[in-house]
């Protein structure tokens, strides 16, 4: 029986870690090529591009690397975007750019793997696939779009029929889906930390509780304030995420907030973690309130999902996903919970990733969109070319350099996001009810 479990201010990839590394001290005013603000992944990998150029980098972290989103997700690696897909991106690109982007974000799980294999990071890296399975039959022409727009980039993908995903997903409620073979899953704080040493190694400094105040341009620089000093760059770039605001009110408000919690449950037994996706593929579904789940390395089942109502919020979260795994997986009972912690996510207003341009060579970069570890690694290459090409860059980056626009009415989000998936969850009954009336039919004509 699974019971209330609280809510952690950390999440299980602390605990799993292993040895934290001891972040630099920032105690004096100092200057640098280059100012990165935010510690995460879309910090850190521009970082890395800038130093193995030959780039002088400071990365001011407001709290410690991994303490935010990029330490508090579940370690899908989805080369895809979650709303939209290569033809949307064209609509709302133009045809030149929305290609542009989409082969790259299709590539971004290859990048992440491909850094973890280069530098030697032990980051539990599954690189075996990413699954999206339809749960009702009613689904199958939506999935199976989807699937069709990836395969026309010529990406690594395969359409699975009825017998084929329950073989690989290892329970028969699914109907058909498909697998993305590029991407798959990792422990996303060791790769994280082994972002930070590799900066650090090539000459880089990672300073950690040293938040950046605010930022001027003064005698053809930027002059980044923080409570401990100052830091004189050529160019500044912002990735804060869900932060960004704080320092760049206009990116800031083309920005939703999405709460999300995670939940891992206590090692399964050996019959379900051999039964269960044996290849270990993530997985996340098409349903409007969206199913996802992956085992880790220790064979627990790692699941997230959104409150509704505010008695929603807290422990309850934990059990009501504990319950949700059972049904969805074909369990025999309810797994325990051994570690329930919550994050922000980071919605554009057309769920697509982007850069704005605050000055001269000054960026701010959105990511996350819920897909955040190998989108924030196309991010943060394209910083970086910004960042040591300039204007000659601009109009080469993948994610494209433009205004987003405004979140409407952006302090009723909150409202807004559990309104939307109340009214999602109603959708995903009614499907179930009339798939369970078509298969009831069916049997009786038998």
């Amino acid at each position: 029986m699974s019971h209330a479990t609280p809510v952690s201010d950390h999440s299980l990839w602390w605990d799993t870690v292993g040895v934290v590394p001891e972040w630099d001290r920032f105690d004096c005013d100092i200057s640098a090529d280059v100012c990165v603000v935010g510690g995460g992944f879309s910090g850190l990998t521009a970082a890395l591009k800038l130093v193995e150029s030959g780039a002088s980098v400071v990365v001011l972290e407001a709290k410690e690397p991994g303490y935010a989103a990029s330490g508090r997700n579940a370690g899908f690696v989805v080369p895809n975007i979650a709303k939209v897909d290569p033809d949307g991106m064209q609509n709302l690109l133009g045809k030149e750019k929305g290609m542009r982007l989409a082969h790259a974000i299709s590539r971004g799980g290859e990048g992440v793997f491909g850094t973890a294999r280069r530098l030697g990071i032990d980051c539990d890296a599954v690189e075996t696939g990413w699954i999206q399975p339809a749960t009702y039959p009613s689904m199958i022409d939506t999935v199976h779009a989807r699937f069709e727009q990836w395969k026309s980039l010529g990406r690594p993908v395969e359409w699975l029929d009825r017998v084929e995903i329950a073989k690989v997903m290892g329970c028969e409620r699914f109907v058909g889906g498909w697998i993305d073979q590029s991407g798959g899953g990792i422990h996303p704080l060791k790769y994280l930390f082994g972002l930070c040493l590799a900066v650090r190694d090539l000459g880089g400094s990672v300073y950690s509780e040293t938040p950046a105040t605010g930022f001027q341009r003064s005698d053809g620089k930027w002059r980044v304030k923080t409570s401990r000093g100052e830091v004189l760059a050529e160019t500044l770039l912002i990735c804060a995420n869900v932060s960004t605001g704080q320092l760049d009110a206009s990116a800031g408000a083309s920005l939703m907030p999405a709460q999300i919690y995670q939940m891992a449950t206590k090692p399964l037994s050996k019959a379900d973690s051999e039964r269960l996706t044996p290849g270990r593929q993530p997985v996340s579904d098409v349903q409007n309130d969206v199913f996802t789940f992956r085992i880790d390395a220790d064979n627990r089942l790692i699941t997230g999902g959104m409150p509704i109502f505010p008695w929603d919020d807290g422990p309850g979260m934990g059990s009501r996903m504990a319950r949700r795994l059972a049904s969805e997986l074909d369990l025999n009972e309810v797994p325990q919970v051994e570690k329930l912690w919550t994050g922000v996510a980071a919605v554009t207003t057309d769920f697509l990733p982007g850069i704005r341009q605050i000055g001269p060579g000054a960026f701010s970069g959105i990511a996350c969109n819920a897909r955040g570890i190998a989108s924030t690694h196309v991010l943060g290459n394209d910083l970086a070319a910004l960042a040591l090409k300039g204007d000659a860059a601009r109009d080469l980056t993948a994610i494209p350099v433009r205004e987003i626009a405004a979140a409407p009415f952006r302090r009723l989000a909150p409202l807004a996001t559990r309104s939307w998936l109340w009214l999602g969850r109603s959708r995903d009954r009614i499907l179930a009810r009339n798939a369970k009336t078509k298969i009831g039919n069916c049997r009786h004509v038998e």
